[in-house]
């Protein structure tokens, strides 16, 4: 089984490439050879995409010498840029407001950087890059250039100036319901129903078993905020409540709420960074989205991943999201409306610059002893440099069989700078108890930490080093976590792992765990590679290959492989589509682990007017599911119409099919 998926996933990705031959300038496509002279090897016309849009089909691109360059002034004809000046040999170009500029002064470029041709500026591939993207990738084979920008397109501002000036002129006919502000007071918002009504025949019974489930999700301005609920309509219960304000301190996230089924309030006052690191100190991007959006996960341009909007949220857990790297989510709301966001995965480890103070402020309450929880950080920064912090926590905690508040405060120091061009961090924090009415307690009187923290870039070296040294109310006496990353090249990385930690108790075991491995990771036009190999000191072996394929036109096809410690192979083949002939939401996908059986899934979302949804699921031994049902986000201040125009109107169905297998196949 483990051969056929290789051999299928081989063939399915190579079935698309051209069959090049080993002479320059000919090659061969269907069984037909074409010969290209040295001026149109040279000298091409690409397609520009710029997110997934064609700009022009004729773009010139001149390669030489193994580099590629690309003409300015046809680029900014081609985005149809207006606001530009070139004087002197500097071009000047304003992009969105006066804020947003670029000034490329070509007497000061070094004359390998660009090349001058029938009237126009062509930069070199790496340079044009940094002035205008944040990705770009060009495929040889296809004469197609795909890229993100780094700056406010002029289509895109035109409908934004188009959009606050409607906005502008039905803010003066609104009623006294609405605050006439940047912040709403009330806006009665947007409303997700989500009905299933399902049969269930099993075999060998002919009775037919019926169900149903069905959510509200509800989403709107309220105190100046945005307030998100939701419903379960068949166990009758209220989800969390949760209020959202946005840019209160720049990037800052306040939420108020009542969380969970014992109904306790909370409060979190954090940076948004769209990312978090969980207890396996892997990297999970997490960000609000707006309700019933579909929402894709792009790294170099390659959808990685497909997550539905769930609580307001999206949650992306892939082996692809690691400190240095760039993301985007693309979100595709009910309403037709596609928007990007950028995630950067880069630690700050709370710097701040001088003067400024940032915030990690934590409120719970716990209804089971009827006391709270609480972590409160402050930051400081002194200078640019240096970095004063302060902590205070506490947490319920069971002493001599009574509740009482477990309260620790704490101070830090964070210090950065470079050396001979080499960014370094170090940190030094100390904690300690302040239960003085249990200090007759040996374990409260000892309960205290240092920690100890480097983070370096060494040309290609990174290094962190982390060390805790804890009091006997701690079960570790020290623990020492070291991760180290060299860069072969740009795609092939060595990795490094060791954690130590010591007991204070002399009947427990220290414990040292260590890996070592490789990581690589490139694309190739439409083709994403990623394989990750572990070795960890008992000689387990891990091994990780991952293809993401984008050459089917709006399909994308995920590979994923994983042989683990323990030798079983596990594989997911999924391919998925959102815009297959403007109607149709497509998804298939086949799954593989030696310890469990084969599992293939065939699923076909259609949805009639934005409303009805229908649709089957059946299983190999007769089991069948049938349904029918809704999904739609209502928009509450005009309840009769359809958030999709009629163009973006789509028939959604769903059929689930599942067969199984036994491991031996």
């Amino acid at each position: 089984m483990k051969s056929i998926l290789i051999f299928l996933s081989f063939l399915s990705i190579s079935s698309f490439t051209f069959a090049l031959t080993g002479e320059t300038g000919r090659f061969a496509y269907d069984g037909v050879e074409y010969f290209i002279s040295e001026e149109e090897e040279r000298i091409g016309a690409y397609t520009l995409e710029i997110k997934g849009i064609p700009y022009s089909y004729t773009y010139t691109v001149i390669r030489e010498e193994d580099k590629y360059y690309f003409p300015l002034f046809e680029f900014i004809q081609a985005l149809g840029i207006k606001n530009y000046t070139f004087e002197d040999g500097v071009l000047e170009i304003i992009f969105g407001d006066n804020n947003d500029k670029r000034i490329i002064d070509l007497k000061k470029l070094d004359k390998s950087s660009y090349l001058y041709e029938d009237n126009d500026f062509f930069l070199e591939e790496k340079l044009f890059k940094e002035y205008f993207f944040e990705e770009f990738r060009l495929n040889e084979e296809e004469y197609i250039i795909k890229t993100s920008p780094n700056f406010v397109l002029p289509v895109e501002m035109k409908y934004i100036l188009a959009n606050r000036e409607k906005e502008l002129k039905e803010e003066l006919q609104k009623d006294v319901l609405y605050y006439k502000g940047e912040r709403e007071l009330f806006d009665i918002g947007n409303l997700r129903v989500n009905l299933e009504r399902e049969i269930n025949n099993s075999t060998g019974n002919t009775e037919k078993k019926y169900d149903w489930s069905g959510f509200l999700e509800y989403s709107g301005s309220l105190l100046y905020g945005n307030f998100i609920t939701d419903y379960d309509l068949k166990e009758k219960e209220f989800g969390d409540f949760e209020l959202n304000y946005y840019g209160i301190k720049e990037d800052y996230e306040l939420s108020l709420g009542i969380y969970g089924d014992d109904r306790e309030k909370g409060l979190t006052f954090r940076r948004d960074r769209g990312y978090s690191l969980n207890e396996g100190r892997e990297y999970i991007i997490e960000e609000r989205v707006p309700i019933g959006s579909k929402v894709e996960l792009l790294y170099n341009l390659f959808p990685i991943d497909v997550q539905d909007e769930a609580g307001g949220k999206v949650t992306f857990v892939n082996s692809l999201i690691k400190s240095g790297r760039e993301f985007v989510l693309k979100i595709y709301e009910q309403n037709g409306k596609i928007t990007e966001r950028v995630i950067k995965i880069n630690e700050d480890y709370n710097q701040q610059e001088k003067g400024e103070f940032g915030y990690d402020i934590y409120l719970r309450e716990d209804k089971e002893s009827d006391k709270s929880d609480a972590d409160i950080n402050i930051f400081y920064g002194y200078t640019d440099n240096l970095t004063f912090g302060f902590s205070y926590a506490h947490s319920p905690e069971m002493f001599e069989e009574n509740w009482i508040l477990s309260k620790e405060m704490g101070t830090e120091l964070i210090y950065s700078n470079s050396l001979e061009g080499n960014p370094f961090t170090l940190s030094y924090e100390f904690t300690h108890g302040l239960n003085h009415e249990e200090n007759e307690n040996e374990s409260y009187k000892h309960k205290y930490r240092h920690r100890y923290f480097m983070d370096t870039d060494i040309k290609k070296l990174n290094l962190n080093y982390e060390q805790y040294d804890n009091g006997v109310y701690y079960d570790e006496k020290r623990e020492i976590y070291i991760d180290a990353d060299y860069d072969l090249t740009e795609d092939l990385t060595i990795t490094g792992s060791l954690e130590n930690i010591k007991y204070h108790t002399e009947d427990t075991e220290d414990e040292t765990d260590y890996y070592y491995g490789l990581e690589y990771s490139k694309s190739f036009n439409t083709l994403l590679v990623s394989y990750e190999v572990e070795k960890n000191q008992d000689n387990e072996i891990r091994h990780g290959l991952d293809f993401y394929y984008t050459g089917f036109r709006d399909f994308t096809v995920r590979l994923e492989n994983t042989i683990d410690e323990e030798d079983n192979y596990e594989a997911e083949l999924r391919i998925n589509n959102t815009r297959w002939m403007d109607n149709l939401d497509f998804s298939m996908g086949m799954k593989y682990s030696e310890d469990k059986k084969v599992e293939y899934v065939l699923e076909f979302v259609l949805k009639f007017d934005n409303w009805l949804e229908f649709g089957s699921m059946l299983e190999k031994n007769g089991n069948k599911r049938t349904y029918v049902g809704i999904d739609r986000v209502v928009n509450l201040k005009n309840p009769m119409q359809n958030m999709n125009s009629l163009e973006n109107t789509v028939v959604r169905a769903g059929v689930r099919m599942f067969f199984w297998t036994s491991s031996s196949c």
